[in-house]
């Protein structure tokens, strides 16, 4: 969320500047917000600066629809603001696959099903990713 945030948009200090409207995750991947949900930890009808906030895709389809814009940051870009003064509100992403742990073994056949990550290992400006991970060996 970090980096379509608005304001490492304006200053160009994401990997993901200039991105929107571009293919950046697989095809299958869709992260959202919605603000409505009841008794959502994040829920709320205006952000921090009182502008209305909307359920939206931010990746639809792999492809970046959007970035988290507050009325200054959304000014410097040129845009309009997306509710999102304050950051984002009940974040979903999406599964590529129904079913439980077994169902999930059967399709990949063999590989690591990754349960947890460790550690945080993200240079924003490059997008160079780097992280331990735990999980089950599947045969």
């Amino acid at each position: 969320m970090s980096a379509i945030s608005g304001n490492n948009q304006f200053r160009k200090l994401s990997f993901l500047t200039n991105a929107q409207n571009m293919q950046i995750m697989p095809q299958w991947l869709n992260i959202y917000e919605d603000p409505f949900i009841v008794k959502g930890i994040a829920s709320c009808y205006f952000d921090n600066e009182g502008v209305n906030v909307c359920r939206s895709d931010f990746v639809k389809n792999g492809i970046l629809q959007r970035y988290l814009l507050s009325t200054y940051t959304a000014k410097k870009l040129g845009m309009a603001p997306t509710g999102n003064s304050g950051g984002a509100h009940n974040v979903f992403v999406s599964a590529n696959t129904s079913g439980g742990i077994e169902q999930l073994s059967k399709i990949i056949g063999e590989g690591l099903i990754v349960i947890e990550t460790i550690g945080h290992g993200l240079n924003m400006v490059s997008g160079d990713y780097s992280v331990g991970a735990s999980g089950l060996w599947v045969e």
